[in-house]
């Protein structure tokens, strides 16, 4: 059992496997399935380190309020979380009521459909815009990077006699690039100024908090992107007026300055297509981690009801054939109830606890070994711009940076991953410690009732508290196949709800693409006519 619970931990958290397939799968004691799981991160961020299930509630109640269950903010689909019964009228209600599978089922279609009528859901994760931005950032350093060595070719064809360590040479590189730097920084005071989205107090995200942060981020990072296209505007300018440069010479750098520049962003935004489904596989997958830790609790939940409904069966017995009385029922059960949901909720914070210490360690280690790889890439860029010939072929040359930047950019994600699955198979081992300790102890607790308790409590002899014991974990066992088919069909609801999610951003994204495409075309038509019009005109 403890060696089954292991597998499916690790399989839930295999990145390198395809999406889940929702057909088919074999039903293990966790409810999962064996499905692996492809594009998953391990959560980063300070709110996404280890997405801690939530406790029971302090009244100890079986179905948490839907207040409690919305309030938290870690993912739109954040599933619901059951809580152990704390009364015995509860659990003795759960000996008589033999709750069919298929009712079970009806409840979490019913919930989840209760769900949808009554609260909206965000169509993006408001860990996408985070993600997203880090994305903007570092394409917006490498549009600056290639602006840069498309602007030392363009000068080249311009002062043909100039070297690159001329004074005048890189008296005009340094402007444009302390220009660059400037604006960079202007735009990161604007971003840290805009409240994050999440960072507040506030345990509620809405739907208009996302679409809010979504407008202003956008209307910021607009801004920046037309202040960039100025500062090339104002080349020209600065080059005639600083440098005493003709018109055609300085207009025709502008010329081919921006006609480089509009191939160079061309192949910046395939790569950002390309991460930004990226993006969308990373956080559907930390979706599938959070529900894996969640059923991961459930289980021992689950475990602690079943066998505390097997013993209040057998004791029940024991009282109607008189051989035990109501009050000494009652003690033992209050006893065993105490005893079991102690042990459970032991495994849930100390489950919690070390698998956020583990992902510290995990994050620490991930951080050195990134600043390492950082200044090794650093040098592989420079390296390539040393030996590299801006003037031969510039388009191959453009090709070739981005090319570099490309794998670099692959190879820090690639060793994020590895590190994201070594952390994942050490929660899957801590987790399948504490389950088999926490397994054993409710042997122990079970052992001791029947075989020690009893025959001293009762005239009971050895055989017949024996064969109460075994009876006690059959009804367990029948219990558990049940529980164990209702969180089937609540992985199952869980997997199409990703799917769906996942479907409406392939939508969007063909969609937007479409429509970038055209306004491309039509922003591209516009810039050639411009230019050809700037080409016609004489010095004067």
């Amino acid at each position: 059992m403890c060696q089954a619970l292991g597998c499916v931990l690790v399989l839930s958290w295999q990145w390198a496997a395809a999406f889940p397939d929702k057909e088919g799968g074999s039903t293990d004691r966790t409810g999962l399935g064996s499905e692996s799981w492809r594009g998953g991160a391990w959560c980063r961020g300070a709110k996404g380190a280890l997405s801690p299930v939530p406790q029971p509630l302090a009244d100890g109640s079986s179905n948490p309020s839907l207040h409690e269950t919305l309030k938290q903010a870690v993912l739109p689909n954040q599933p619901l979380e059951a809580s152990p019964s704390s009364s015995l009228g509860s659990l003795s209600q759960a000996e008589k009521d033999d709750c069919s599978s298929s009712s079970s089922v009806h409840s979490a279609a019913s919930d989840d459909r209760f769900l949808g009528r009554s609260f909206l859901r965000a169509g993006s994760f408001p860990e996408v815009l985070t993600y997203l931005l880090q994305l903007d950032a570092a394409l917006r350093q490498e549009k600056h990077m290639m602006f840069i060595q498309i602007f030392k070719m363009c000068l080249l064809d311009l002062l043909p006699k100039k070297k690159s360590d001329d004074e005048l040479y890189q008296k005009i590189l340094s402007k444009q690039e302390n220009d660059l730097e400037e604006l960079e920084q202007r735009l990161q005071v604007k971003l840290s100024n805009t409240e994050m989205l999440g960072g507040s107090d506030s345990e509620y995200i809405t739907l208009a908090d996302v679409e809010k942060k979504e407008r202003e981020y956008s209307e910021q990072l607009i801004a920046n992107m037309e202040a960039f296209w100025k500062q090339m505007e104002n080349i020209q300018h600065f080059l005639v007026d600083q440098f005493k440069c003709s018109s055609s010479k300085a207009r025709q750098l502008t010329m081919t300055l921006t006609e480089r520049m509009i191939a160079a962003e061309g192949l910046l935004r395939d790569s950002q297509d390309l991460q930004a489904l990226d993006t969308l596989e990373r956080t559907l997958g930390r979706a599938h981690v959070a529900k894996t830790m969640e059923f991961l609790k459930m289980q021992v939940q689950e475990e602690t009801k079943c066998r505390l409904a097997g013993i209040s069966r057998s004791l029940e017995l024991l009282t109607v054939e008189g051989k035990l009385s109501g009050r000494e029922k009652e003690d033992l059960l209050t006893q065993q109830h105490k005893a079991f949901w102690e042990e459970a909720e032991g495994f849930g914070r100390e489950f919690v606890q070390r698998g956020k210490d583990l992902v510290k360690a995990s994050l620490v280690r991930q951080a050195e070994e990134m600043a390492r790889l950082a200044l090794a890439q650093q040098e592989e860029r420079r390296s390539f711009l040393a030996a590299g010939q801006l003037t031969a072929h510039p388009e191959e040359f453009l090709q070739a940076f981005h090319d570099i930047l490309e794998m670099q950019r692959l190879t820090r994600r690639d060793l994020e991953e590895e590190e994201d699955v070594r952390a994942a198979q050490a929660v899957a081992a801590l987790c399948q410690e504490l389950y088999c300790s926490t397994m054993e102890t409710f042997r122990k607790f079970t052992d001791i009732l029947f075989l020690q308790t009893l025959p001293r409590v009762t005239d009971l002899s050895q055989a017949e508290c024996e064969y109460l014991r075994q009876e006690a974990q059959e009804n367990s066992t029948r219990q558990l196949e049940k529980s164990d088919r209702f969180r089937s069909q609540q992985w199952k609801l869980f997997q199409d709800l990703l799917e769906q999610e996942k479907q409406v951003w392939m939508e969007e994204h063909a969609l937007s693409t479409l429509l970038q495409t055209h306004l491309r075309d039509d922003h591209e038509n516009i810039i050639h006519r411009v230019l050809g019009q700037l080409g016609s005109l004489s010095e004067e």
